[in-house]
């Protein structure tokens, strides 16, 4: 992993082999990023976990998916729990071989090839993580 920033903005490249999460947590914690946007993210996954969370039931249903997938679009940003735990919460969509997207609710990946990021590091804005009536954490600003 190697990371940078400008301004408010950190740009990193993650390598093959790295687990996503983790090294996300690291950039947070090297650029000092309490709350920030994902501006862009591209590369490959393998070993990647996906959810689609079903309201009625209140529960994620998971999938995961062992081989390389493109990543071709990721939303989502960095946050707290009231408790201070770190919180990233992404969707992405991703692309197999005959083109075809799968997307849901980022749960694990691990890099294929490399990642390129840029995250929108906030300063006074703070984004916190509530639990809601649905179960869900909710976003509060």
């Amino acid at each position: 992993m190697m990371s940078s920033e400008e301004g408010n903005f950190v740009a990193a490249r993650l390598e093959d082999g790295e687990d996503f999460l983790k090294k996300i947590g690291e950039i947070a914690d090297k650029h000092r990023i309490r709350s920030g946007f994902f501006v862009s993210c591209i590369g490959m996954w393998r070993d990647t976990e996906l959810g689609f969370f079903d309201l009625k039931l209140k529960k994620y249903f998971k999938k995961s998916f062992k081989k390389p997938l493109e990543l071709l679009s990721l939303q989502g940003n960095i946050g707290e729990k009231d408790n201070g735990e770190r919180v990233v919460h992404c969707h992405v969509v991703l692309g197999d071989t005959k083109y075809r997207p799968i997307g849901g609710h980022f749960g694990k990946a691990t890099v294929h090839v490399g990642n390129e990021i840029l995250i929108l590091r906030l300063s006074k804005v703070k984004i916190r993580r509530r639990l809601e009536k649905t179960s869900l954490y909710g976003m509060r600003v």
